[in-house]
């Protein structure tokens, strides 16, 4: 799982129990293109007669092995010799009993499922630091990228094409002073969201996901007895109400983890439960 630290430069092994089968799976670290020293010694790997030879050969960007130069000269040789040593490495496995196919098997933790249990769900508190946790936030942040990266390429698209987009609106617009006004269903910002009822049924809750790095001071909410909407950035949330709340009670905080929109609007006529 080392094939994701692009930045390593330097991975001391040494004693560390790496088997001769190891020597197979050396080759994932032909990803990790800055690193240029490595120790092995200690490891019944090293005692692989052609080790060397076989690492230096299989990664051509390392300038120190076990703490010894690796010179011009070596390396053109370690080429050379590379397949008699390889078919020799896997023929002697083999004779040992060793699972070729096993061996060369490379781990990568990026693509494996993750433990739904040892994440937290509940936004405003921290999950552990465990590998499930760090492999859910890569995959998170990749996402966000290829999202972000789509909506430029749409964008772009759309200038290329000559396509106008509807200028960011400065303000709500007015309230209608007719109270049988329809009210007409809004998500310029294609924001995911929910709307529904609190737990104990008192209160409507409207969850936006606005993105944990849109500034407070972009956001603003407006709550009426039978709608809501909400301003970011210039793009509207216009939601009606399945039922009618009091807006001078209501109240919009944002998770401190997560940058949702949470919006709370007690009923006007409560929900009793028994």
């Amino acid at each position: 799982n080392l094939q994701r630290c692009e930045s390593l430069k330097k991975l001391d092994l040494t004693v560390n129990f790496v088997a001769k089968a190891g020597l197979l799976t050396v080759r994932s670290l032909q990803c990790n293109e800055f690193l240029e020293e490595l120790f092995l010694m200690g490891n019944p790997c090293a005692d692989f007669d052609g080790y060397r030879e076989y690492v230096v050969a299989t990664l051509p960007q390392l300038k120190r092995l076990d703490g010894k130069d690796i010179t011009p000269s070596e390396r053109i040789i370690a080429k050379q010799n590379y397949p008699a040593i390889s078919q020799r490495l896997e023929d002697e496995l083999e004779a040992e009993g060793v699972d070729l196919e096993a061996a060369k098997r490379i781990e990568d933790a990026y693509n494996a499922p993750i433990d739904e249990d040892c994440i937290e769900t509940d936004p405003n508190k921290t999950s552990p630091w465990s590998i499930e946790t760090r492999v859910k936030d890569h995959r998170e942040m990749k996402a966000e990228r290829e999202r972000n990266e789509a909506k430029k390429k749409s964008n772009m698209d759309k200038l290329c094409t000559g396509e106008k987009q509807k200028p960011r609106r400065t303000a709500f617009d007015p309230i209608p002073t007719d109270p049988e006004a329809r009210i007409y269903q809004k998500n310029e910002g294609e924001w995911d969201f929910t709307l529904t009822d609190s737990e104990d049924g008192r209160a409507v809750v409207l969850d936006v996901n606005i993105g944990k790095y849109i500034d407070t001071s972009l956001v603003d909410v407006d709550v009426q007895p039978k709608w809501v909407r909400m301003l970011c950035k210039g793009r509207l949330l216009q939601l009606e109400l399945f039922d009618e709340v009091n807006p001078d009670q209501s109240n919009a905080q944002r998770a401190t983890t997560t940058g949702h929109l949470v919006v709370t609007m007690p009923k006007v006529k409560e929900v009793h439960t028994t």
